[in-house]
């Protein structure tokens, strides 16, 4: 039995060291809105098939932002809830064809095209009943990428993965403008 249980805890998962590290935001400073809650929710279910290839990925959009969200808006006020909800995180790539040269030539080579799409929703509510809608906002943004298909599946990963962290740059900046400017609510 013991010699059971040792070998259970010997077997500990030790990531691939030729992988991206998952995108967790824990190391960065979170700014205060002046409200008593703030809520998080992911509301998108990705398809599962392709086009859409988000969810094969390290780092999917959808869970980026989930993380970067929890880390960087945290709640300083007494009263009212905010409500982040993931409504698009979406990686979609449809194979194209880009001209490259070659310093002599120039030739066709067969590519992917990614296209990324986050939607994000801000709402304001009070929390006492009837629980009205105070406000709210949204933050929509696109990314696109081309990698050609003789590309190794890491650098197509990192190249995936820095898309991703630039959309989630975005995405911040994107929330604290709505929450800064159009619902009042956060902190300078």
């Amino acid at each position: 039995m013991l010699s059971g249980l040792s070998l259970i805890s010997s077997c500990t998962f030790n990531p691939n060291k030729n992988t991206p590290a998952t995108l967790n935001y824990d190391d960065i400073e979170p700014a205060v809105v002046e409200v008593s809650k703030v809520v998080v929710t992911d509301q998108y279910k990705p398809p599962l098939k392709l086009p859409n290839i988000e969810h094969k990925m390290i780092n999917p959009p959808y869970r980026a932002a989930f993380n970067m969200m929890n880390s960087a808006f945290v709640a300083g006020g007494t009263s009212n809830v905010l409500h982040l909800n993931i409504i698009e995180a979406s990686i979609e790539a449809e194979n194209t064809y880009d001209t490259v040269s070659n310093f002599k030539f120039w030739q066709d080579q067969s590519a992917k095209h990614y296209s990324a799409e986050l939607l994000v929703e801000a709402d304001l509510q009070s929390l006492e009943p009837p629980y009205n809608n105070l406000g709210s906002g949204h933050v929509s943004l696109t990314r696109e990428l081309v990698i050609a298909d003789t590309t190794s599946v890491l650098k197509r990963e990192e190249a995936l993965n820095k898309m991703v962290e630039a959309l989630i740059s975005d995405l911040r900046q994107g929330l604290s403008e709505t929450l800064g400017q159009k619902l009042l609510i956060l902190r300078p």
